[in-house]
């Protein structure tokens, strides 16, 4: 079972939104006083942020016949069934701090801790799609993607049967 990871108009509005701002900043101090630094930040900054988000922007989450693949257009992470102790819906809290991760740049992806919960790994695009995977080493991954419902009940069939 493999299911797409849906973004929000927010998550594909801000990154290009933010890129022309820059471009916008770089350019006029290029016109106005012949600097090339901002257009070199500007290229710094625009690779930087390609490159993290070809390897950790969520594409598309997999149920597979040993674990879940959660993949991303240059990566892909597999979680064994094995290592799997919980699975349960949950909605992300929108004051969930992010020291390692992105929110709302093709989606939430990255580290994150919430109040709540505590420390997780966010592989998301909408928040209102998710459900949190909780591995015996205490690791936590708040996923999301299309028909997320049906997706973690595969999860849970596949799951070792006393771990569910």
């Amino acid at each position: 079972m493999k299911k797409k990871v849906r973004y929000t108009v927010k998550s594909i509005t801000v990154p290009v939104i933010s890129v022309l701002v820059v471009a916008a900043v770089a350019w006029s101090r290029y016109q106005r006083h012949g600097d090339m630094f901002y257009i070199w930040l500007l290229g710094g900054l625009l690779a930087i942020m390609l490159v993290l988000m070809l390897f950790f922007a969520p594409v598309s989450v997999s149920v597979t016949d040993r674990g879940i693949k959660l993949k991303s257009l240059l990566n892909c992470k597999n979680i064994p069934f094995d290592k799997i102790i919980k699975v349960k819906e949950f909605i992300p809290s929108a004051t969930a701090k992010s020291p390692f991760g992105s929110r709302d740049w093709l989606g939430s992806w990255g580290w994150f801790k919430d109040n709540r919960i505590g420390r997780y790994r966010a592989f998301y695009g909408k928040p209102d799609e998710c459900f949190l995977v909780t591995l015996s080493d205490g690791k936590m991954f708040l996923i999301g993607c299309e028909d997320h419902a049906a997706v973690a009940d595969a999860i849970r069939e596949k799951m070792q049967p006393d771990s569910k």
